[in-house]
């Protein structure tokens, strides 16, 4: 990823998620897509974020759903090489309490079904590239997944979980006591 990144951006760099190479408040906006499910210490890894984040800046975070339809792929590829032990799904409530201690939470949205499965999980089983038409059937995928999440009862069922959140201003932490 990192060097397919560095064909389309300047100052790529690979780093320990939970030692990251940065000064403290660096960024106004962190994007953590898939990484807290891989950290032996997903809390370290929700501490450093918030470390290089300023006070204010925002996150958005999206990473596995624990649930029924995610443990499906799990339990096929379990034994391969492409789910190590560390590598695991969060319930919700297990996931935004990694994350409370730092950030004010402004949504969190269930998200990944038919599109998720076969655009998001092309390092597992690629077989979209195989599909004729993809500029016809992505649209209809992404549709899918949108009525999907309409869906009151079957909604927590996405193999996502989409938070977007705001750091907590230890200052502002402060003056609340």
């Amino acid at each position: 990823m990192a060097r397919y990144a560095s064909k389309r951006l300047n100052g790529v760099v690979v780093a320990d998620a939970q030692r990251l190479p940065f000064g403290d408040q660096t960024f106004d906006v962190v994007f953590a897509r898939a990484v807290l499910h891989h950290l032996p210490d997903p809390n370290l890894g929700a501490a450093e974020i918030a470390r290089v984040l300023r006070p204010g800046g925002r996150c958005v975070f999206f990473d596995t759903h624990k649930n029924v339809l995610s443990r499906i792929p799990r339990e096929l590829m379990r034994g391969g090489g492409h789910f190590s032990e560390g590598h695991k799904n969060f319930s919700d409530s297990e996931y935004l309490e990694f994350l409370r201690p730092y950030f004010t939470l402004s949504s969190t949205e269930y998200v990944g079904y038919a599109a998720y499965t076969l655009l998001g999980f092309p390092d597992i089983l690629s077989l979209y590239k195989y599909f004729p038409g993809k500029r016809l059937w992505t649209p209809l995928l992404i549709w899918i997944d949108e009525v999907w999440e309409r869906i009151p009862l079957a909604r927590w069922l996405g193999l996502c979980l989409l938070v977007s959140a705001k750091k907590i201003d230890p200052a502002s932490r402060s003056s609340d006591r």
